[in-house]
């Protein structure tokens, strides 16, 4: 799988606080609070050392119609084994299986063959621009800290508030990984 390359760190805050300058002026108009939300999401997950398979985010917002926060303390990807793994498992004619090597047919372990649950935890920072009265797109950084940590941009497009009800499709970028997922927001109370 090819490489996949996240801007800068800096090249990400700079987008932030291009996006907040923008939207700065219809903030200074708005008498929106903040609020606090709940978020999850599944999507298609890949690593460039793990492979393909599906991720799961539940997260804690904070957010008004302009600017957000998340906290992700549910991060996770699954990922079936890699066709053109290394690796492969044999069925015994006593009915278990073991993993060995494609080329040499060296016996190696088990976890080698079976899918895998990559765990992190997460959290992100949004910069939104509204369009219309129940649309928004973001753009913002995050944080990854676990299995395949670390810096990564977000790039949201939000079909209700930022800060209430609504649903999304968000893509995840960082320098190991891509995720592109799709998600509902709840408001609490």
């Amino acid at each position: 799988m090819p490489s996949v390359q996240a801007a800068s760190p800096y090249a990400a805050v700079r987008a932030l606080a291009v996006v907040a300058l923008l939207s700065q002026a219809s903030f200074a108009q708005s008498r929106q609070t903040f609020s606090q939300s709940l978020s999850s999401s599944v999507g298609l997950f890949s690593t460039d050392r793990d492979g393909t398979g599906v991720s799961f985010k539940g997260a804690f917002v904070y957010a008004n119609e302009f600017l957000g926060l998340a906290l992700v303390p549910i991060d996770l990807g699954a990922l079936s084994p890699d066709s053109d793994s290394p690796y492969r498992e044999i069925e015994l004619a006593g009915g278990g299986t073991e993993c060995r090597e494609k080329t040499t047919g060296r016996l190696v372990k088990a976890s080698n063959c079976k899918s895998q649950l990559l765990v992190a935890a997460s959290a992100e920072a949004l910069a939104a621009l509204p369009i219309g009265k129940s649309k928004s797109v973001s753009v913002g950084v995050g944080y990854r800290a676990g299995s395949t940590s670390g810096v990564y941009v977000i790039s949201s497009a939000y079909f209700g508030p930022l800060n209430g009800p609504s649903w999304s499709l968000a893509l995840r970028l960082g320098q190991s990984f891509f995720d592109l997922g799709i998600g509902g927001t709840l408001k609490l109370k």
